[in-house]
C-alpha cells in the first residue's frame, strides 16, 4: 500500500535484476503502488484486485485532521487480513516461484506464523517498525494491540525471515507486550537488519550550496 513502500521496492528489485538480469517479478500491489509499478511497466498480478483499498481506509480514518491510529486501521482490517494472507499463501504454495518478498505484509505474516511448517519457497518480510501501540486509553484498542503483538513477537521458526528497513536504534527496546521480548532484542535474534533503502544517492546531496541552487 502507499507509495512510501513501493518506491523502495523498486529499488530492491532493481538492485535483484542487476545480480540476475533473467529475474522475473510478479507483484501483488493496491492504489496508488499499482499505478506506480504499470507506469514502471511492471506485471502486476490480477488477484491485486482482491487485496481492497487500505491505502484509501487509511486515508478515510485519518479525515481532514490527517492524524491516523494505526491500531484502528489494522483492526478495521483484520478480517480482510484473513482472507488475503490465505490467497497470498496460496501463491507460495502453487509452485510457481522460488521466492517471495513481502513489504509489511502483514496478512502474509499473520498466516506464516499459524503454520506448523514454512511455505513452498522462502519468504522474506520487510519492516520498517516493530509492534503497535495503543494510541488511546480504549480496551478494544489495547487488547487489538496486544494481538497483533503477539504475531510481531513470536519467533519465526523458519517460516518466513524478517528483515529490518533501519538501524538497529531505530527500534525501542520496549517489550511488545506482557510476557513477551522487547523488541530491539527480538530484531537482535531474528531480523536481519540492513540500512535504510533510498531511492536517491545520498552523495548527490552533501554539497549543501548546489542542492539549494537547485
Amino acid at each position: 500500500m502507499g507509495l512510501g513502500h513501493v518506491t523502495r521496492d523498486v529499488v530492491i528489485a532493481d538492485e535483484i535484476r542487476r545480480v540476475r538480469p533473467d529475474l522475473e517479478i510478479d507483484w501483488i500491489a493496491t492504489s496508488p503502488a499499482r499505478e506506480y509499478l504499470e507506469e514502471r511497466e511492471e506485471h502486476v498480478l490480477p488477484v491485486s484486485e482482491q487485496w481492497g483499498d487500505p491505502t484509501g481506509q487509511a486515508e478515510s480514518l485519518a479525515g481532514e485532521a490527517q492524524e491516523l491510529n494505526l491500531v484502528k486501521w489494522a483492526l478495521g482490517l483484520r478480517k480482510g487480513w484473513g482472507h488475503t494472507g490465505r490467497l497470498a499463501f496460496d501463491l507460495l504454495q502453487s509452485g510457481r516461484y522460488d521466492v517471495a518478498i513481502g513489504d509489511e505484509a502483514y496478512d502474509l505474516a499473520m498466516v506464516l506464523v499459524d503454520r506448523p511448517s514454512p511455505p513452498a519457497c522462502p519468504c522474506f518480510l520487510l519492516f520498517d517498525f516493530l509492534g503497535l501501540d495503543a494510541m488511546t486509553w480504549s480496551p478494544i484498542e489495547r487488547v487489538g494491540a496486544m494481538k497483533f503483538n503477539r504475531v510481531w513477537s513470536s519467533e519465526p521458526r523458519g517460516r518466513y525471515h524478517p528483515v529490518f528497513l533501519g538501524e538497529l536504534q531505530d527500534i525501542p527496546p520496549r517489550s511488545f507486550a506482557p510476557f513477551r521480548p522487547d523488541r530491539r532484542t527480538w530484531a537482535e535474534r531474528h531480523a536481519l537488519v540492513v540500512g535504510h533503502v533510498l531511492s536517491f544517492d545520498p552523495t548527490e546531496y552533501r554539497d549543501r550550496a548546489s542542492v539549494r541552487a537547485r
